[in-house]
């Protein structure tokens, strides 16, 4: 006689459905915090971005010489002694109609096939346009020209306490200014 039991087909089918809805509910557990972290503050940027928009015409680099102290020199010569040399970035950044909160900008630099970055928390402007103006050695823009020019506003998002970078606004062809 054998003595043999088997589990029926009705038992192994719940059971099956049963792993699969903890499966489910373990993968929604751990993904979903990480969408909300990853959505938070978007509409922010949407709504900066959306304020925000960068005037070709004032945007433009300059060659030159920096000192220790950061002055910037516009020259079309060499160096001297205690200088350094230097591109100057301009980026000029309209201001829309609206009210947004940007708590600064990262002013990009393409170079080389490489992004410089730097965060400016204060820019010198006017009701309409603010003019951001970044000062980099040659060396920090691997000797070479940039090639494009950008920005991305900083954000703040409602209930958090890190800043958020959004994403770049707009980006223009980098050209001597006149």
């Amino acid at each position: 006689m054998n003595n043999k039991k088997a589990v029926s087909a009705v038992v192994a089918t719940v059971l099956i459905i049963l792993i699969t809805i903890a499966a489910v509910t373990i993968i929604w557990a751990a993904i979903i915090p990480m969408i909300q972290n990853q959505l938070a503050g978007s509409g922010d940027c949407l709504d900066s971005s959306g304020h925000m928009s960068l005037n070709e015409d004032t945007t433009c680099y300059n060659l030159g010489c920096v000192n220790a102290t950061g002055w910037f020199n516009k020259t079309n010569v060499v160096c001297g002694t205690g200088w350094t040399n230097a591109t100057q970035v301009q980026l000029g950044v309209k201001r829309l109609q609206g009210v947004f909160d940007s708590t600064g900008i990262v002013a990009k630099i393409f170079v080389g096939g490489k992004t410089v970055s730097q965060k400016v928390s204060q820019v010198i402007g006017t009701n309409t346009e603010d003019t951001i103006i970044v000062v980099k050695n040659a060396s920090e823009l691997y000797n070479s020209l940039p090639s494009r020019l950008s920005y991305a506003p900083l954000i703040k998002p409602a209930g958090g306490t890190a800043e958020k970078e959004c994403p770049n606004v707009r980006e223009t062809v980098a050209k001597l200014c006149a």
